[in-house]
C-alpha cells in the first residue's frame, strides 16, 4: 500500500517517486497494482478530470518503475461531491 487514508493523489504519486514502491514489487514480472485514488481529491474540490489525470499518472508511473510488465486495474467510486 502506498497511501493512507485521506491522502490525494499528489500525496500518492510523491510516494512513488521518493521510494516507496518496494524493489521487491518493482522486481516481480506480472505485479498487479489496484489503484484506488482520487476520493480525497474530489472531497476537497477538485475537479474530477484533473482527479482522473492524477490517477492516471500514478498508474503511468507504476507501470514506469516495473519497466511496463505489470497490470494497473482503477477502481473509480460514485461520488456524491
Amino acid at each position: 500500500m502506498l497511501g493512507l487514508s485521506g491522502d490525494m493523489t499528489q500525496q500518492l504519486l510523491w510516494r512513488a517517486t521518493h521510494g516507496e514502491v518496494p524493489r521487491s514489487l518493482r522486481d516481480l514480472p506480472g505485479t498487479t497494482f489496484v489503484v484506488l485514488a482520487g476520493t480525497s481529491n474530489l472531497g476537497n474540490g477538485m475537479e474530477p478530470v484533473a482527479t482522473a489525470k492524477g490517477a492516471v499518472a500514478v498508474a503511468d508511473l507504476l507501470l514506469e518503475l516495473t519497466h511496463s510488465t505489470s497490470k494497473v486495474r482503477f477502481s473509480f467510486a460514485k461520488s456524491i461531491f
